[in-house]
């Protein structure tokens, strides 16, 4: 009975696919082993390919269609065009992108929870080695299946594979590229691990937000500024005064915002460019899955005209929170959300992801009002029936329906523009005590049950790094022996680049205090990710800020330090030790961390192996805002066989004489055929011709054989040639008798 009530829920969620999202891009799997290919190549946005031969660019016209468009080499172009094999992104020039199985960005996999998965991996870019990292995926006793390059495997070089796999813990997750920027091409997806009681509950559909530029990744790593190799910062970075800021005065990002994207569609400056839809059924209630894939910025999301019920976070199930406005959502994070389609069908509304920024750090506190957002469209019924962009309005926050918002990194929204704006941050959740598993237990009675409590403060003082190392990254995979890691140890000291490695004992609780430059420096949110677990969040605390205008006065006085022997205060300690929240914490694996404030956080080390632990601003962590914490080294899972290996390789000098004497003896007989004429037992140690002169001679006899060879072969062929000369001449005579 309980099979067949199974299959009826899967085949309600798959006619629901069919039905509501014709547009959906996944692949899905309900079996207990899934298996899955994900083949990663090289593309062109705004281009078409028309056939196996033949690729033209493609232009956006006035009216939102898109056109096949003559070049150079191109004089003329077909007329026919499938605009759904477009990957349009903005709207705006073509670009070189990442897909995965022809997906941009790629497919999102759904599969059920407690599923062995496979997913092979088949790199077939040009250049560039990737790797793929299970964001949100636990990989119990698993760790080499992480997919961060140089640190748990080897990067998948071109023309090569990697299979991964691994047990799928449920929720809401993301799977993405961990080598470089490359996750600004478009090498991510959504990864969704249904939960067994609820797969075809109601209908849903994913939404995976991600940040647009017109340049490709590399050419933003070699702009950086602030990379270990610094750039010139041209087109694409802001200096202090010209950086947006949200409303509390705090820089977003170092980058000029171009464009975002919903599922691989968005427009550039209102362009006409074609926008992702999702549809709805009257009188339904809709989940919709938000993961933020972007690389730098950060995204307030809403539906106009419809209230948000959040009832997941980084894919724990928390107690439902009614009547969200929006939920604030930072790269790495990941909210499920609730909405009731209560509107008449045919009508259309906007969904909005908009970014923090609200004026320029040169005028603030004014604001500039320019707004920074991606979009995609809410549509009611089958989307044939009207392809018109939306009229609909964000909701009107009044005192009597404020716009309440979740995970804002600042206390409260500043009165004088805001003042119907209220925030809630994630700390006030609470997890669903009925799907917290065993290995997310955490002791909770009070503050003193922890092994271990661990400050780690965000700042930029010696460029992105946490407590003042600059985070260098190993040469080779840690598994591997270790002369091939070119680790640099930090040997105790603050203020330099080194390999940040923080050992842990197994099985214990430790509480993370991660803090946002209190005391002094350059302001900035940060969103630290941790690989192979999840953490409860206890506390977060903020900085004093201006009662009216939300700006920051001074960093959080719950912490202090001794400035006189800690300058950069790396070791700040508990003046007023906050009260902490025991009463069903919530999980997360992802957490913003406020300006001048601080985040608590704790976990168990119950998951052997080396996470890394870093900003999930792509530039922070590329930067190196981050950290390695390997967790009960004697307990490591041993490898599985066959793993591939990498590293350097030097040829020796003794080797090279090696192959050099080697090849002496082979040749030393001076025989063209190599083979040794000298007699049995002699010792070709005595032979006192040297090398060169050992050739040479092998050279003049091989020079010599060839000549004589070429003679005779002369001689025999002027031979047969005179023989054959009268009988041509007597046949010439006789043709010249007839």
């Amino acid at each position: 009975m309980k099979m067949l009530h199974t299959i009826a829920r899967i085949s309600v969620f798959c006619l629901s696919m069919v039905l509501f999202y014709p547009e959906a891009k996944s692949e899905s799997c309900f079996k207990s082993i899934c298996e899955f290919t994900l083949v990663v190549t090289n593309s062109r946005s705004m281009s078409f390919k028309h056939d196996a031969g033949h690729v033209y660019d493609v232009e956006l016209q006035q009216n939102g269609t898109l056109s096949l468009a003559t070049n150079r080499f191109h004089l003329k172009v077909p007329n026919t065009l499938s605009p759904d094999m477009v990957h349009t992104a903005d709207g705006t020039k073509a670009r070189n992108i990442i897909l995965v199985n022809d997906r941009f960005p790629g497919p999102t996999l759904e599969i059920m929870e407690g599923s062995e998965i496979a997913v092979k991996v088949i790199n077939q870019l040009q250049f560039e080695g990737i790797s793929i990292h299970w964001h949100g995926i636990h990989l119990l006793n698993n760790v080499w299946m992480d997919g961060v390059p140089y640190l748990t495997q080897c990067p998948i070089l071109p023309r090569q594979s990697f299979m991964y796999r691994f047990r799928a813990n449920p929720g809401t997750h993301f799977y993405h590229s961990h080598n470089e920027l490359q996750r600004l091409d478009g090498l991510f997806g959504g990864l969704i691990v249904h939960r067994q009681d609820e797969l075809g509950l109601m209908p849903y559909f994913t939404a995976v937000l991600g940040d647009w530029f017109p340049v490709p990744s590399t050419d933003l790593q070699i702009l950086n500024p602030f990379a270990f190799q610094p750039g010139s910062a041209t087109g694409y970075f802001n200096s202090g005064t010209l950086m947006g800021v949200s409303v509390d005065g705090v820089p977003v990002t170092v980058f000029e915002f171009w464009s975002g994207l919903i599922n691989g569609r968005g427009r550039k400056d209102n362009n006409t460019a074609p926008l992702t839809v999702f549809t709805a059924e009257q009188g339904n209630t809709h989940r919709m899955h938000i993961v933020s894939a972007a690389g730098d910025f950060a995204y307030r999301v809403s539906i106009d005209e419809h209230a948000l019920t959040v009832i997941e976070t980084d894919g724990h199930r928390v107690e439902a929170v009614k009547n969200f406005e929006s939920v604030i959502i930072y790269p790495g994070e990941r909210y499920v959300v609730e909405f009731q389609a209560n509107r008449e069908p045919g009508t259309r509304y906007w969904i909005r992801a908009r970014s923090l920024r609200r004026g320029q750090a040169g005028q603030y506190p004014m604001l500039d009002g320019i707004i920074w957002e991606m979009k995609a469209i809410l549509q009611y019924g089958n989307k044939s029936t009207n392809n018109q962009d939306p009229v609909s309005k964000r909701m009107n926050c009044t005192a009597q329906t404020p716009c309440n918002v979740l995970n804002c990194p600042w206390p409260e929204y500043r009165k004088d523009y805001f003042p119907h704006e209220k925030c809630m941050n994630v700390a006030a959740l609470r997890a669903n005590a009925s799907r917290v598993t065993r290995q997310q237990h955490v002791k909770q009675n009070n503050n003193t049950e922890v092994d271990e409590e661990i400050f780690l403060n965000m700042a930029f003082s010696v460029g992105a790094s946490i407590n003042r190392r600059r985070n260098i990254m190993p040469s080779a995979p840690l598994y591997q022996d270790p002369s091939s890691w070119a680790l640099k140890p930090c040997e105790g000291k603050y203020g330099l680049s080194c390999s940040h490695i923080i050992n842990l004992q197994p099985n214990k609780t430790v509480q993370l205090v991660l803090t946002g430059n209190i005391f002094s420096g350059f302001l900035a949110h940060h969103n630290l990710h941790i690989h192979g677990h999840s953490f409860h969040v206890l506390k977060i605390g903020y900085p004093i800020v201006d009662n009216m205008t939300g700006s920051i006065i001074k960093g959080n006085t719950d912490l202090g330090c001794h400035k006189e022997n800690d300058t950069d205060c790396i070791h700040p300690f508990w003046i007023n030790p906050p009260d902490l929240n025991f009463d069903n914490p919530p999980l997360k694996d992802t957490i913003a961390i406020p300006a001048r404030g601080y985040v608590v956080l704790r976990f168990v080390t119950n998951n052997p192996g080396f996470w890394l632990f870093h900003c999930h601003t792509a530039t922070h962590n590329f930067e190196g805002m981050s950290l390695i914490f390997n967790i009960s080294f004697d307990h490591h899972p041993p490898l599985p066989s066959g793993f591939p290996t990498c590293g350097n390789f030097a040829f020796s000098q003794d080797d090279f004489k090696k192959s050099e004497k080697n090849e002496t003896k082979e040749n030393k007989s001076g025989n063209c055929d190599g083979k040794d004429s000298k007699k049995d037992g002699s010792d070709d140690d005595d032979d006192d011709l040297s090398l060169v002169e050992t050739l040479s001679k092998v050279a003049a006899s091989c020079s010599a054989i060839t000549v004589f060879l070429q003679l005779i072969f002369l001689v025999l062929l002027l031979k047969i040639v005179c023989r054959a000369l009268p009988k041509v001449a007597n046949t010439n005579t006789e043709n010249n008798k007839l």
